[in-house]
């Protein structure tokens, strides 16, 4: 799946500043029905790349995730 903006728990570090903070806005991947962040934001670098955001995290071209395993063994 492409890429997603989640809020994340838990102590992280912003990636743009450096600063740890909690409870975040992350971009990242869903892989198997689990969020994957790449990108973790503290609200302030968040609020200056709010109008960016859809270069940060582009459309996917492949909206769909592959089967990877069944759903129902």
């Amino acid at each position: 799946m492409g890429p997603v903006w989640k809020l994340v728990s838990g102590k992280h570090q912003c990636d743009r500043c450096g600063r740890e903070v909690e409870r975040v806005p992350a971009v990242g991947r869903v892989v198997d029905f689990v969020f994957r962040p790449e990108e973790v934001y503290c609200w302030e670098c968040y609020d200056y790349i709010k109008p960016l955001v859809d270069t940060v995290a582009p459309v996917s071209d492949d909206p769909y995730q592959p089967v990877t395993r069944p759903a129902i063994p």
